[in-house]
């Protein structure tokens, strides 16, 4: 068996929280606030919120939504920022992650780009053709 290495054990670790985070971000972003009516009030709206480790604040996330207009096929844009300060092997990093994603007007995923720099440098960019997911 082949012993992982801290960095890869660190970039895994950061992999997983931004999963969860964009997990958490993109739910309550994209159409799990309720009805419609009510889905419709959080679009042109920006959102803060504290990121926590242990009780400690490591860093802050903001989110933005618009509603795109009817001749761009409707739906939404969400834009979110997170800086986080993270202790990774043994050194304090900054680690920013930016996220851009459209939804159509039944909120399913159009495209979307990522970008994560500090401990590691990752973009990533897709959209959605058909069923498959374009990278």
């Amino acid at each position: 068996m082949q012993k992982l290495s801290k960095r890869t054990v660190g970039l895994v670790a950061l992999g997983a929280l931004w999963l969860a985070s964009m997990a958490w971000f993109g739910g309550r972003q994209a159409g799990c606030q309720g009805a419609p009516a009510q889905r419709r009030a959080v679009a042109g709206r920006e959102e803060w919120h504290g990121i926590y480790m242990q009780g400690q604040k490591i860093g802050y996330s903001s989110t933005f939504t618009q509603t795109l207009p009817a001749a761009a096929g409707g739906g939404l844009a969400v834009s979110n920022r997170a800086l986080m300060r993270l202790n990774l092997m043994q050194t304090v990093q900054d680690v920013l992650t930016v996220t851009r994603y459209t939804m159509d007007s039944a909120y399913r995923l159009r495209d979307f780009d990522f970008k994560l720099s500090g401990a590691a440098q990752m973009d990533i960019g897709g959209r959605v053709v058909g069923n498959s997911i374009a990278l």
